[in-house]
């Protein structure tokens, strides 16, 4: 659930074929291979995978058999958290990947935030959370008392409620480094409110060897109910010496509510054999293939541990799923709390972070600090004091600063 921003990039289209050049994915092939034979949910405990919880699989081979419906959702597989799925050899996708954003509640229905898919952002509540609240995520869409729900922004910004009540901003870039998936659009509060659509989730599939897709990836955002906004479109990046298949991607916003932002598609391969349907058309980018991960240079932040009142800490996982279902840490007081966080690579003048917590009792509290202690190589900041509501609550963190 952890972001960065200001992380700038250009659209590159183009590639000229080029057989024989060799590209790794980086996989060793420790989860073996992975052979999806009947529709479900892709949960990584289930099939004993990613024990660590940071998202990365290091597959042998990957194959979605035809008619195969494979649900990659937020609530098991984290919201913000990227999937990558590396493979030593080929990968074939006939069947379906399903990382859509959910649909928001409607305004009669109990206050929960709608399903990112696996790496995007949840939807804001509506009305019935009393007050309704932002969508999740860099582009969240944002709501004013009384207003409706803006859409989500991504690759461009979301629309504004119909009464008061913003698009969320554009973020990301064309190169897909980092990866980040679409955000939540915000709940509505006029004309009896409802809830805002979840953000399409971010997926990276790499192969050594070939990608073949033949069926669909989807990653679409998902609409607002009554006033609230639209989720957007996600992410998807697939990188291989060589790409084929004529299977489809999806990555668009959604009208259902206020209108959100596409998404983004970046294929990489020496030898582009696919002649893929890309949806929408304008988000796609094709190039020869990059880095797969950052650099160990980029900068990072997130979250290290919860200071509560006294001294006694509870310590947050170094990857967090931000999950509905299972909580990542857990705070028995009313007592007001600090969170401590860590940042890599940061400037330690110029740079602002940005905590906002969003509760599943309604209400957004957005914290920030330019204070950061310690080097430019790892600092250290805290965001507090404050009281948590009961329930389930998210932290988003996000670090602004100008690149020296």
């Amino acid at each position: 659930m952890h972001r960065i921003a200001g992380v700038i990039g250009i659209s590159l289209l183009g590639s000229l074929p080029a057989f024989g050049q060799s590209f790794s994915s980086g996989s060793n092939g420790s989860d073996g291979p992975l052979n999806l034979t009947a529709s479900g949910t892709f949960d990584p405990a289930a099939l004993g995978l990613d024990a660590d919880g940071d998202g990365v699989y290091h597959f042998t081979t990957i194959n979605v058999n035809p008619g195969v419906t494979i649900r990659l959702g937020s609530n098991t597989l984290g919201e913000g958290k990227p999937v990558v799925w590396l493979a030593q050899g080929n990968v074939t996708i006939s069947g379906v990947l399903d990382l859509n954003g959910l649909n928001g509640a409607s305004a009669s229905s109990a206050p929960v935030p709608a399903e990112a898919g696996a790496g995007g952002y949840a939807g804001g509540v509506g009305l019935s959370a009393a007050p309704a609240t932002s969508g999740n995520g860099p582009g969240g869409g944002i709501v004013t008392p009384g207003g409706s729900g803006g859409g989500a922004g991504h690759i461009t910004a979301g629309e504004d409620g119909i009464t008061p009540g913003s698009g969320g901003p554009a973020y990301g870039n064309a190169f897909l480094l980092p990866l980040i998936g679409g955000s939540g659009g915000a709940g509505g509060e006029s004309s009896g409110g409802g809830g805002g659509g979840g953000g399409g989730g971010a997926i990276l599939i790499a192969s050594d060897t070939q990608i073949t897709v033949s069926g669909q990836i989807l990653a679409q955002g998902g609409g607002g109910l009554g006033t609230g906004g639209a989720g957007s479109g996600g992410s998807v990046r697939l990188v291989a010496p060589a790409v084929a298949g004529s299977g489809t991607i999806r990555v668009g916003g959604s009208t259902f509510g206020q209108n959100s932002s596409n998404g983004r598609i970046r294929v990489e391969a020496f030898s582009h054999l696919a002649t893929y349907n890309y949806l929408p058309v304008a988000s796609a980018s094709v190039a020869r293939p990059g880095p797969v991960f950052l650099p160990a240079t980029a900068p990072r932040i997130r979250a290290t541990q919860i200071v509560l009142q006294g001294g006694a800490t509870v310590p947050v996982p170094a990857n967090p799923a931000g999950s509905y279902v299972m909580p990542d840490a857990v705070v028995d007081t009313i007592d007001p709390i600090t969170v401590n966080v860590m940042a890599e690579n940061v400037p330690l003048t110029g740079s602002t972070i940005e905590l906002r917590v969003t509760s599943d009792n309604g209400g957004t509290m957005v914290l920030t600090t330019s204070t950061l202690t310690g080097t430019q190589a790892s600092s250290t900041a805290s965001l507090g004091p404050f009281s948590l509501p009961s329930g389930y609550s998210r932290f988003s963190l996000t670090i602004t600063f100008d690149p020296q």
